[in-house]
């Protein structure tokens, strides 16, 4: 039995992992537990402590719960670290594992649900087996942990709203889904394909990108090329354009002075 790591590291796919190593070598762990109590040392008390807690209801549901929560956690882990996600994709994931974490609220998934039902059919003995350890509901009540776990389930959808919101609020990445294939119009709709990504508006936005990244301009920056396209689209005729409003604007910005008159720049 090989002990996997599960602190020390933020990804949720190594506590997965190091999850389900406890969970299938449970038995195991156990046992071992229970054997080396009768042994002398320091050790003892601690050792009957991690028995008591790991031989609990309460341990055993959670430990359940936290499996199918980080079933779902793992997956959309997993997918954000792929090289070919797209950012159109990263808020349908995203909405896709916030819809299976809600539906575990009331909902047992796979790895909860046997232990919960056999939780609630213990009857007037106490004890439900897991994993062939017998088990004592005295730790936890159902009506608890159900509370409980409803309010985990909406903390984490909460963490991962506040985590991912600009995906649901920027202009720019909202723009970002017309890239997505699944929301291209039906073929019938022949007005709407048209309209569905001006090859023209494009062809003519890569041409000015050529024109302004000429021989000697190779080094600029992305904010800067941005502003130098929208100028470009939505700007106004150079014969109309009043500078008067900018070139205050630029005498009063900056950390120094302007000096015009200078040498060797004045007059």
């Amino acid at each position: 039995m090989k002990p996997s790591r599960s602190q020390g590291t933020r990804w949720i796919n190594h506590r997965r992992k190091a999850l389900s190593s406890l969970a299938s070598n449970y038995r195991c762990i156990v046992a071992h537990l229970l054997e080396r109590q009768g042994d002398s040392g320091p050790d003892q008390q601690k050792l009957k402590a991690y028995w008591r807690q790991l031989t609990s209801s309460k341990f055993v549901l959670y430990m359940a719960l936290y499996q199918d929560l980080l079933a779902d956690l793992a997956e959309l882990s997993l997918d954000f670290q792929a090289d070919e996600l797209s950012l159109s994709s990263v808020r349908s994931r995203v909405m896709a594992s916030q819809a299976a974490l809600l539906k575990q609220k009331e909902q047992p998934s796979p790895y909860l649900h046997p232990v919960i039902t056999a939780f609630t059919n213990t009857g007037s003995t106490g004890v439900f087996i897991y994993k062939g350890v017998e088990i004592s509901t005295s730790s936890t009540s159902a009506e608890a942990f159900h509370r409980q776990r409803r309010e985990i389930v909406n903390t984490i959808n909460a963490c991962i709203g506040q985590r991912f919101s600009t995906f649901s609020t920027d202009p720019v990445l909202l723009a970002s889904e017309v890239f997505d294939p699944v929301n291209m119009p039906a073929e019938d709709n022949i007005s709407a394909i048209q309209q569905y990504g001006d090859s023209d508006l494009l062809e003519r936005q890569f041409s000015t990108m050529k024109r302004m990244q000429g021989d000697w301009r190779l080094r600029l920056k992305t904010s800067t090329i941005e502003d130098l396209l929208l100028i470009k689209s939505e700007g106004c005729d150079p014969v109309a354009y009043e500078s008067e409003e900018a070139v205050a604007r630029w005498w009063a910005a900056g950390l120094l002075r302007r000096r015009p008159n200078i040498q060797p720049y004045g007059p």
